[in-house]
């Protein structure tokens, strides 16, 4: 079954949802609003690709989010 666009969004979206003042959204509970263990099949190479391409601006909250990370496990981008 194919991603919504609105899920992507909200995937994408998880380090600058998480960060915005006032946010009391940690990452554990926006990856489980999404219900992302589920839909984790549905999101292949190409879906999330084409997505980013998109909306090139979510590079930009992972990368700040990745810089920021204070462990070294989990999700992040490393610039090339």
């Amino acid at each position: 079954m194919p991603v919504s666009e609105d899920i992507l969004s909200r995937l994408c979206r998880i380090p600058e949802n998480s960060s915005r003042p006032g946010s009391k959204d940690s990452i554990h509970s926006l990856v489980n609003s999404i219900d992302y263990r589920n839909i984790r099949p549905s999101i292949d190479e190409r879906t999330l690709s084409l997505f980013i391409h998109s909306h090139l601006e979510v590079v930009q909250s992972w990368l700040n989010y990745s810089e920021d990370k204070r462990t070294s496990s989990g999700w992040f981008f490393l610039a090339k």
